[in-house]
């Protein structure tokens, strides 16, 4: 349920933005949620800033025009 709304949310904003996804809608929405605790919890716990690189990866699934 939570990751189908992100879906649609996402793709809400990327239409909006006149974008286009790579991947699908719900594929990204399942790797933000699997990924994003995972992420701050590195980045705290072993000091590590993940989040630049993980926004990239996370880019890297949508075309812009």
């Amino acid at each position: 349920e939570v990751v189908e709304a992100l879906a649609t949310f996402i793709v809400e904003g990327i239409d909006r933005l006149g974008g286009a996804l790579l991947i699908a809608p719900l594929t990204l929405a399942q790797v933000l949620v699997a990924t994003s605790d995972s992420v701050v919890l590195g980045s705290e716990l072993d000091n590590v800033d993940l989040y630049r690189p993980v926004i990239e990866m996370y880019m890297s699934a949508i075309k812009l025009p």
